[in-house]
């Protein structure tokens, strides 16, 4: 993963990478740390708003910067 995160930084402008959801499972913290920014996808109809707070605590605790929010399944 490392050397690919590397031949991407290093080829691409930007590089997006969609991970399960953190707490569901540690890959997206791990894959977290290897990136230089985070944006958090959320579902207002499924997200907790504890949950969100959690994710955004445990980023913040492994020194990965939080850049916003995307809020996915909303209308216009």
């Amino acid at each position: 993963m490392r050397e690919l995160l590397a031949f991407a930084k290093a080829n691409y402008q930007f590089v997006i990478f969609d991970s399960p959801p953190i707490g569901l499972v540690s890959d997206a913290l791990l894959v977290a740390t290897m990136t230089r920014r985070v944006l958090l996808v959320i579902d207002p109809d499924r997200s907790d708003r504890h949950l969100i707070r959690s994710a955004s605590r445990q980023l913040r605790d492994i020194g990965v910067p939080l850049s916003g929010f995307v809020l996915n399944n909303v209308e216009r």
